[in-house]
């Protein structure tokens, strides 16, 4: 890989993956369609991945558990007052946000299946008691007929 090259996913890591401004600042294109094309081309051909892209940023994958186990531990305070004094005020679990963090983390781990199989009968069979039935009238609504 050329310097213009590595100096191209620099830029482009640096700027949030804007292939298009990386290839014009790098190869010093006049055109964007010109350097949308160049940059496609880059990214295909060197397989760069989001995942790249996100560690050159920073995001890394043990920072972004270390913030998700923070985010599951998630407190917040909690102040009550009346008539204007303090009543008291403590750190009480978030569990909107320690509820998110937690199903982000299972979705990550794979533990979250969104197909769901329920297999019915054909047919249902219910029972009722005559006597049951008999005890307890209908009531129908008014636009019931």
């Amino acid at each position: 890989m050329n310097w213009r090259t590595r100096n191209f996913f620099r830029i482009y890591a640096k700027n949030g993956g804007n292939g298009t401004q990386a290839a014009m600042s790098a190869f010093k294109f006049k055109s964007e369609k010109a350097a949308a094309v160049h940059a496609s081309k880059l990214i295909k051909t060197h397989k760069v991945s989001l995942r790249e892209i996100m560690d050159a940023k920073g995001l890394t994958s043990e920072k972004l558990m270390a913030e998700l186990k923070e985010g599951i531990a998630a407190e917040e305070v909690k102040v009550s007052t009346h008539e204007g004094e303090f009543i008291y005020s403590k750190p009480l679990k978030n569990l909107s946000m320690s509820h998110r963090n937690r199903e982000l983390a299972h979705k990550l781990r794979g533990d979250l299946s969104t197909d769901i199989n329920v297999e019915l009968p054909d047919r249902i069979t219910i029972n009722f008691d005559p006597e049951t039935i008999a005890s307890k009238p209908a009531k129908l609504n008014a636009t019931e007929q």
